[in-house]
C-alpha cells in the first residue's frame, strides 16, 4: 500500500463518517417529531388493541353462527358497539339538559 494514499484514505473515511452521522441524526429527529406527534394518540391505540382483542371471541361465535359471513359479522358488531355508546350517551344529555330548564 502507498503512502501517499493514506491521506486521501483518511479524509474519504471522515467524509463518509460525517455524512453517516448527519444521516442518523436526521433519522433520530424524523423519529422524535413521530413519536410527539403519535403521543396524544397512543393510549386511544392501546385501548382500541386491548378492545378489539376482547371482542374477537364473540366475534368469531357470531361469524361462525352467520356462516361465516364476515362482514356481516362485523358491521352486526359495530352497530351493537354504537347503540351501547350512544344511547347512553343520549339519555345522560337529555337529563342534564331537563336538569338545566329546572
Amino acid at each position: 500500500m502507498n503512502t501517499s494514499d493514506q491521506p486521501s484514505n483518511d479524509k474519504l473515511f471522515m467524509a463518509k463518517a460525517l455524512e453517516a452521522t448527519i444521516h442518523i441524526g436526521l433519522v433520530v429527529l424524523l423519529l422524535y417529531w413521530c413519536f410527539r406527534i403519535g403521543q396524544p394518540f397512543v393510549q386511544i391505540i392501546v385501548w382500541g388493541i386491548i378492545i378489539a382483542v376482547a371482542i374477537h371471541p364473540a366475534y368469531d361465535r357470531l361469524k361462525s353462527a352467520l356462516g361465516g359471513r364476515g362482514r356481516l359479522t362485523a358491521t352486526l358488531i359495530t352497530l351493537f358497539a354504537l347503540i351501547l355508546l350512544l344511547v347512553p350517551s343520549y339519555l345522560l344529555s337529555e337529563s342534564i339538559i331537563n336538569s338545566a330548564r329546572e
